[in-house]
């Protein structure tokens, strides 16, 4: 025998009664627990959240401020090991492998800048950090290294980068050292025959100096 639909909801109401919708209370008393325990949840969610933002709000506005104070590569390194996920690591990254060329430790300085485009791949600064290589190994003596570095810039980021000049000069410098004069001073003259490109002056420098090698050795 089928149960009387009636009859089963009738009963149901005897176990858990249909609250007054006109009384507050009866509603409160009804469906407040799993409100409340809803409501916790979602205030534990949104200060969860709010404090992970503000450490790393935090976080950002320290690393910078010390990254401004830095005054020394171990300053530096320590900005990249305390606070590596804010946006002031990479450029400290950067500044720290700068900091050990000039400083004429030109391998230490390689190796800050492969590490910095094995972790930043898709960094805006990443193109600086490719050319700071390819002057390490012109630096270390690798020209051959240094040529291939600076026709690969070139070829990967165009005549129209805003590094392009820069590498252009590097390579006519490391031809110069290599003998290919000719090459070399047909890149120096290219950069002279503008009279407003922006590194005419350090093209003319550079070119003396590898004319003045050109008659040392009898080839001009």
């Amino acid at each position: 025998m089928e149960a009387d639909p009636k009859q089963s909801k009738a009963a149901m109401r005897k176990i858990r009664p249909e609250p007054d919708m006109d009384d507050p209370m009866e509603i409160l008393r009804q469906y407040g627990p799993p409100v409340a325990i809803g409501l916790t949840l979602a205030v534990i969610i949104f200060l969860a959240f709010t404090f992970h933002r503000h450490r790393q709000e935090a976080a950002r506005a320290q690393a910078s401020e010390l990254f401004m104070q830095a005054q020394s590569p171990e300053q530096l390194q320590a900005i990249i090991d305390d606070f590596p996920g804010t946006v002031t690591a990479p450029i400290a990254l950067l500044s720290l492998a700068s900091e050990r060329f000039h400083g004429g430790d030109y391998g230490l300085a390689a190796t800050h800048y492969r590490q910095f485009l094995e972790r930043y791949p898709d960094h805006i600064m990443r193109p600086t950090a490719e050319l700071g290589l390819v002057y390490c190994d012109e630096a270390q003596g690798l020209h051959n290294e240094a040529l291939n570095g600076f026709e690969t810039f070139l070829a990967t980021h165009g005549e129209d980068h805003f590094l392009a000049s820069p590498a252009r000069l590097g390579k006519a410098r490391v031809l110069g050292l290599l003998g290919r004069f000719d090459e070399a001073r047909a890149i120096y003259d290219a950069i002279l025959d503008d009279p407003d490109h922006p590194w005419r002056a350090q093209a003319r420098s550079d070119k003396l100096y590898l004319e003045k090698e050109m008659r040392a050795q009898g080839r001009l």
